[in-house]
């Protein structure tokens, strides 16, 4: 492993890294293409779920996406369970087209979304033969905002949850705390036994995972394929725009 490791020409660039031992990850958009998954996901399970099969289907579609983002404020804000999220967002969609929706109706639907969500989804070689790499130089680990039931499914559907020990993978759906929630950090540097400054994230998410991060001492490294702004004054170890440049930034 190398003990000191500084990325050049990056106008964001933060102090020197120095004795980096943990790297840890954000999953969705960071470790996969989540919008790509997420878009086919929800077109395949309404037009073959039995209770929104009948819809015009690009609108429902639409109307979905629009009540799942708003939605998730609240999920985010700690105000809503994700089995409460996922009822409440199905249940603005229907009623846009004059549909109750019932529990029962409301577990199916998920049951169904996140099976197929899982079956589509699909590893990018590079990303795998990356993390191989990364893995016989430093411990890994994950934290993701997500639900109990879906981020270790997700490592294994992407053939990466053998690069993870269970104590790495910390869902904010099981210990209660979401990013940027330093708490969430810290508890899992107390699980695998690092220091903050031992410690390097990566993620796409500004708030989330690069002030959340980099307000718990951790350095931070931010995935931007998009070239967005950033949102506050934080000044991430690098700025990307695919995960590859990990590979000479860390090896």
């Amino acid at each position: 492993m190398r003990a000191d490791i500084k990325q050049e020409g990056n106008p964001m660039e933060g102090a020197e890294l120095s004795g980096i031992k943990l790297l840890l990850f954000d999953i969705d958009d960071t470790l996969y293409d989540f919008g790509a998954n997420w878009e086919e996901a929800v077109s395949i399970t309404f037009a073959g779920h039995e209770l929104t099969c009948a819809l015009e289907h690009g609108r429902a579609c639409r109307t979905f996406n629009h009540y799942s983002e708003l939605r998730w404020e609240g999920l985010a804000r700690g105000e809503l369970t994700f089995q409460q999220y996922r009822h409440m967002r199905l249940q603005d969609t229907l009623e846009v087209f004059g549909l109750e929706l019932s529990t029962e109706q409301s577990e199916s639907f998920t049951t169904l979304f996140i099976s197929n969500s899982l079956s589509l989804l699909r590893c990018d070689p590079a990303v795998k033969g990356l993390l191989e790499k990364l893995s016989r130089h430093y411990a890994l680990g994950v934290i993701s905002n997500g639900a109990h039931d879906t981020a270790r499914e997700k490592l294994a559907a992407l053939g990466l949850k053998e690069l993870f020990s269970e104590r790495g993978i910390v869902v904010s759906g099981d210990v209660g705390i979401s990013k940027p929630n330093r708490a969430i950090f810290e508890l899992t540097l107390d699980r695998l036994g690092y220091k903050a400054a031992e410690t390097l994230f990566v993620g796409d998410s500004w708030p989330a995972d690069i002030v959340g991060a980099m307000e718990a001492g951790l350095s931070a490294v931010w995935l931007n394929p998009k070239g967005k702004e950033p949102l506050t004054e934080h000044r991430p170890f690098a700025v990307i725009a695919d995960l590859s440049e990990l590979e000479a930034m860390l090896l």
